[in-house]
């Protein structure tokens, strides 16, 4: 179970992005991608329940997708019972984390991935 994150619309710093090698542009846009989804991970684990931890530990970030100027990551946990701790059961009521985590976060991760981007194309 994971929130997804696109992306896209790069098209401005493709300019900017004219001076540096392909395998660099990739570098910097997964960094600053990785950047953005890092604040919704943090999130996440801070409101996830910590019965044993075992959930909130398992929570991550990856790349899933990289193409030109499109990288998509996600956030999320491989642990079976993740959806129902998200969710609820007829036995247990919802205990959202990733969510709220997306809601509440969004415009912060964009903040991020824009001040990342720029850190590393000023580095260049």
């Amino acid at each position: 179970m994971a929130i997804k994150m696109h992306l896209h619309g790069l098209e401005e710093l493709g300019r900017k992005f004219g001076q540096l090698k392909e395998h660099t542009q990739g570098v910097v846009l997964r960094n600053a991608a990785i950047s953005g989804a890092m604040v919704m991970q943090n999130a996440a684990v801070r409101k996830c329940p910590k019965d044993t931890g075992t959930l909130a530990r398992s929570i991550h970030t990856e790349v899933t997708d990289q193409f030109n100027t499109r990288v998509m990551t996600e956030v999320g946990t491989n642990v079976e019972y993740g959806p129902y701790v998200e969710f609820g059961t007829k036995r247990m009521g919802a205990q959202p984390y990733l969510r709220p985590a997306f809601d509440n976060y969004k415009l912060l991760s964009i903040k991020e991935i824009r001040a990342a981007l720029k850190a590393q194309i000023e580095s260049v």
